[in-house]
């Protein structure tokens, strides 16, 4: 399909969506809603201004009202729970899986998440405000209440049976056997109990060594876990094995979107909370402050730069060359940092696959150094016709590449250590300390040999 004709089809939704607030036309809503998948319309719905966003809340069937929300991109919901009236907020709140309405609730001041927790039903209010106990980044603010547990007593018939009554035709990975204190006693998957006679004693079934995780750890580490054993789903449990809930694969992808999204924005010394802000004020205040940092590693450059001053006035070539060696070095730690950050979020951080990349990158500044080095010599040699300073411009590419990737690879691990997103290193950060290293070796060695130059 062509994008004009997409265009028109998108632009036809909008249109029919905001005829429905307009005119009030609900049974001409639901039929959409019936006919059009939900993703589309939360598309149309989140250009739509903020009265017929509201008329359409009401309108909209109540049972789908939370595929809706699900949908929209969470600064359009926050923006519709920051707007909308608190009963209505509470109803379209109600019919979402609880670990959903406290992600939306989360972002809220606390008063008009209090409003909004207050008018809703008690039950639902209480499992929110239970997750909301927990920061949003961790596995606690990530679980959900919806699992399903059964005693560790029973046989496979009698939990069988026991589930159908409570869950009907949902779909679970996992069954949770607890013993009568509500405690983690083993993991059954769902197809294994499927399969086993009904009289089999579903304590056989259960794996007691199956990962468990603690509500306060932290999302990454979460992520991690799932890839290194490739898990659909994982129980969440206190301190006393109390099984307090779990969470699923599609959790998980939430994070990893979310956590390369962060590190992303970082790695251009900026933040993901761009995405939301509208004004230019705010986009500079984000920006700011690393670029103010940058600002001050270029000028000490310039003052690296004054203080060689004496070698580039006897041999103004060498100035010629400056942008060259900053240039390769700040891309080459650049390159090393990325390898290493990305190590560092795929879990890969053990000492010894750490140092077989640390050496490895050494190896490679060396041969880039190397190769860069031959060709920016012979081209100095070239343009300038002089061989002493081919060799001096050769040997700093050769030693400000090899550094450039050493930075590159323990910066990152170092802010780990002190407890910095590793992906702050990256980017501009990296580049400007860069810059100010190979610059020091290319003008000291410069300076060295300014004797054999003249």
């Amino acid at each position: 399909m062509t994008n004009p004709e997409q265009n028109n089809i998108e632009e036809t939704r909008r249109g029919t969506l905001s005829a429905c607030a307009r005119d009030g036309d609900r049974r001409r809503l639901v039929g959409l809603v019936e006919a059009e998948h939900t993703a589309d319309l939360a598309k149309a719905f989140a250009h739509l201004g903020a009265d017929d966003q509201e008329r359409l809340i009401e309108l909209w069937p109540t049972e789908a009202v939370g595929e809706l929300l699900g949908e929209l991109a969470e600064h359009y919901s926050r923006d519709f729970f920051d707007r909308a009236d608190h009963r209505l907020a509470a109803r379209a709140l109600a019919v979402l899986p609880a670990d959903e309405a406290a992600d939306l609730l989360d972002d809220l001041e606390e008063d008009p998440r209090r409003a909004i927790l207050r008018a809703m039903p008690k039950d639902s209010a209480a499992e929110i405000d239970e997750l909301l106990a927990y920061p949003e980044d961790t596995a606690g603010g990530r679980m959900s209440l919806d699992f399903v547990s059964v005693d560790v007593d029973l046989d496979v018939g009698r939990a069988q049976d026991q589930i159908q009554r409570s869950i009907g035709e949902e779909q679970h990975t996992n069954l949770y056997l607890t013993d009568p204190q509500a405690r983690l006693c083993g993991v059954v998957h769902m197809e294994r109990l499927a399969s086993a006679p009904r009289n089999t004693p579903v304590a056989r079934l259960g794996e007691e060594d199956y990962p468990a995780v603690r509500p306060e750890l932290d999302q990454e580490e979460l992520a991690a876990l799932f890839q290194r054993y490739d898990l659909l789903a994982v129980p969440v449990t206190d301190s006393d094995g109390l099984l307090l809930g779990e969470i699923t694969v599609d959790d998980v992808l939430d994070v990893l979107r979310e956590e390369a999204t962060e590190d992303i924005f970082k790695m251009a010394a900026t933040s993901d909370e761009e995405l939301e802000v509208k004004s230019a004020f705010s986009v500079v205040r984000l920006r700011l402050p690393w670029l103010l940092i940058c600002l001050g590693g270029a000028l000490l450059s310039g003052t690296i730069i004054g203080l060689f001053s004496y070698a580039l006035e006897q041999v103004i070539a060498l100035a010629s060359f400056i942008p060259v060696i900053t240039a390769m070095g700040g891309n080459a730690g650049l390159q090393s940092s990325t390898v290493v950050v990305r190590n560092l979020a795929l879990g890969r951080a053990e000492p010894r696959n750490i140092l077989r990349t640390a050496l490895r990158e050494l190896r490679v500044g060396l041969l880039l150094g190397a190769f860069s080095g031959l060709i920016v010599g012979l081209a100095a040699w070239a343009i300038v016709g002089q061989p002493m300073l081919g060799l001096v411009v050769g040997l700093a590419m050769i030693g400000a590449i090899m550094v450039a990737t050493v930075v590159g690879t323990y910066m990152p691990l170092l802010f780990k250590r002190i407890g910095v997103d590793p992906a702050v290193a990256s980017g501009p950060f990296i580049t400007t300390a860069n810059d100010m290293i190979g610059l020091t070796i290319y003008l000291g060695l410069g300076m060295l040999m300014l004797e054999w130059l003249l």
